[in-house]
């Protein structure tokens, strides 16, 4: 008898009365049968804990109210707490399709790996959608994740428990907790594979973090210049790349061409060249779609 490997999946909840059900259902109708899931209310200030509670009457899961303590000291809370052999994050927005565990735990066991994610749409319609699963996957390295050259979507991330553990857990001093992970990850393991499908529905609303493009820039910024998983020998290099392209992505001409003379002089021109060309290409996909 195949024996599947636990996975907990924790939702962390704040003030998403309106969503929360469908994401909690996402969990409870997945296709894996041996998953845990634990839904944690970071203190809300709204009723939503309410449909929490009438869910857990029906259904098998943990369901815990605290005071407001923030994203990652929840998500550390939850680790504290978990059995499993992987985990999963849920935001209590956002919803998965119902192979969305199973797909990548076969994946994960197949290529003995210790993490990776799938893709995720804002577009409703392409959740569950029927397709072929060939497993295929694009595989980013750590320069793709440091550099602006990759989509790791946060909401299908799923790494071996013992990983994260190893690692000191969540960091409890980011917005970014998924960023910092991945900088944690791509160090040690030198990068991550995305399963070429859609994997989950990423609601998105005026709150989302990812449309806060000067909170996100900072916090990666900070986070590049505090890892410890960052030797000093690269620090420096990857700081200056980012500074360049964040000013590109600001349209900040001057600043472009103050960076881009440091980064020829540096003989890092092939880096920013690539990923340049990458976001170029991504905005003319987006275009074109419409």
């Amino acid at each position: 008898m195949k024996i599947e490997p636990l996975v907990s999946v924790i939702i962390p909840y704040y003030n998403h009365r309106s969503f929360v059900k469908e994401a909690i259902y996402s969990v409870l109708e997945q296709s894996y049968s041996n998953i845990e899931l634990i839904v944690i209310d970071d203190g809300s200030s709204d009723d939503g804990f309410e449909i929490i509670e009438k869910l857990n009457f029906n259904n098998e899961f943990s369901f815990i109210r605290k005071e407001n303590t923030g994203l990652t000291k929840t998500l550390n809370y939850g680790l504290s707490l978990i059995s499993g052999d992987y985990i999963c994050v849920l935001a209590s927005d956002d919803i998965w399709a119902k192979d969305k565990v199973a797909i990548q735990i076969d994946y994960l066991l197949t290529h003995k790996l210790k993490a990776c994610s799938g893709y995720a749409s804002t577009e409703y319609e392409y959740l569950n959608k029927e397709d072929t699963v060939d497993m295929s996957s694009s595989y980013y390295c750590r320069n793709d994740i440091m550099l602006f050259r990759c989509d790791v979507p946060a909401v299908n991330l799923i790494f071996d428990v013992s990983f994260i553990k190893d690692v000191g857990g969540y960091n409890e001093e980011t917005k970014l907790e998924d960023f910092d992970m991945l900088i944690k990850f791509s160090q040690i393991y030198g990068g991550i594979h995305v399963i070429n499908k859609n994997m989950a529905y990423y609601r998105r609303h005026d709150n989302n973090i990812s449309l806060q493009r000067n909170l996100i820039f900072n916090e990666r910024l900070g986070l590049i210049k505090s890892s410890r998983f960052i030797s000093n020998e690269d620090r420096d290099d990857i700081l200056i790349l980012n500074n360049f392209l964040i000013s590109f992505f600001r349209k900040d001409l001057f600043k472009v061409l103050s960076y881009t003379f440091t980064i020829i002089k540096l003989k890092l021109f092939s880096e920013a060249f690539k990923s340049v060309i990458y976001n170029l290409k991504n905005k003319i996909r987006i275009i074109v779609k419409g």
